[in-house]
Order: C-alpha cells, then structure tokens, then sequence
C-alpha cells in the first residue's frame, strides 16, 4: 500500500473584486448538512467525513489515483478575485498544498502552492497548468512547518497574480510575491490534491465586493 500523508484544507473563501469595497457573502457550505450538490468532483473520491477528535463535516479526497483528484465549485465567469484557504500538511518533507482559480477545466488553471524545490527547499509557487503542463509564474521562499494553519490567498486582478499568507487566521496577510500572466481570465475555484494524499475543507465560502 502507498505510504499515506494527509493534507488539509479547512476554509475556503472565493472573493469577487468587480468593485469596491465590502465583502457580501454569496455562497457559504460548511458541510455539515453533507449536502454537497453544489460541489462537482471531476475526478476522485470526493465525500464527506468526520475526522477523529473534531467537531463538524469535512469535505475528504481519499482515492489513491495516479492522477490529482478534482473537484469544482463556482462560475466559469468569475474574472477577478480572490480566492484563499487554510491549509495545513502533516508531512512537510514530502507533502505539497495549494489552491486553484481561473480553473478553465481539470487540466487548464492556476494555483498557488507550498511545496519543497527539488534541491529540498521550501518554497511558495504560482504555477499556470496548460493541458497538465506546469509554467512557473513566480516563487519564493517561505519556511512553512508542518501541521501549522496557513491562509493562502490568490488574488486574480486583471493579467496580475498576487500571492499572500496569513499565519493568524486570516487577519493580517503578508504578501509573498506576484507575477503577471494572460492566459487565464474567467474560471471557476478547484480543490485538487496529489492522489496519495488525504484532502479536507471545513468550510468554504463565497463572497462578492460591491458598495
């Protein structure tokens, strides 16, 4: 059996920014009710679960597919926003976690990932896939630690991607880097883990900004 590590990603928050400057929430799922018609596995083995010692629903990926598990939320004409989640790795030797937006389909987006570099370093990515080839956008260092909450934010702003983490809970955000990229330009939000992993969301949530 493959050696398994669990990934986890506890809030999701898509946020429109088609004009300033409150937040409304438009979509909310915290899975509880495990309810999840508003969810769209595209590969996978998508459910929700209950993890020992915790209280409420998740939403768990736990097929062992050679390909990444998929599974789609949203509008294929969102067009700027910001998309962040609170994500954690029990293996941060080995382990990697990001969260996608613009997602055309399951192998047409971007995504904003922790994952080490091949010499071993930790690092934050914005990667561009195109037909399941990866383009790096921009990267940095960042020394993330493993069962640690992080919110990782991908702002979409025109041809401007912008990568920000908070490690208080999403009070304050640090920016960690932003590149510029046209070929993406409306898509919906993905949450997509390597096959051998374990994959959760607690909550997700979406919000449009208007006056």
């Amino acid at each position: 059996m493959a050696e398994s590590f669990r990934r986890s990603l506890t809030i999701l928050t898509l946020v429109l920014t088609a004009a300033p400057l409150q937040a409304a929430t438009l979509f909310s799922d915290n899975f509880d009710s495990r309810n999840l018609a508003r969810w769209s596995p595209v590969s996978g083995a998508w459910s929700t679960c209950q993890h020992a010692g915790q209280t409420g629903y998740r939403y768990c990926q736990t097929d062992p597919a050679f390909f990444p598990p998929l599974s789609l939320a949203g509008d294929n004409g969102w067009a700027d926003y910001s998309v962040q989640a609170t994500v954690s790795l029990d293996n941060e030797v080995k382990g990697r976690v990001g969260v996608l937006g613009r997602v055309y389909d399951r192998y047409n987006f971007y995504e904003l990932r922790l994952e080490r570099d091949p010499a071993g370093a930790k690092r934050w990515w914005i990667f561009k896939s195109i037909n399941d080839t990866f383009t790096r956008i921009a990267s940095g260092p960042f020394d993330y630690q493993r069962a640690t909450d992080y919110v990782l934010r991908l702002t979409m702003e025109v041809t401007t991607l912008t990568a920000s983490v908070s490690t208080g809970h999403g009070r304050t955000f640090q920016t960690l880097g932003k590149g510029t990229d046209t070929k993406f330009r409306v898509g919906r939000i993905g949450l997509k883990t390597p096959g051998h992993y374990h994959q959760s969301s607690r909550c997700v949530r979406l919000c449009s900004e208007h006056e």
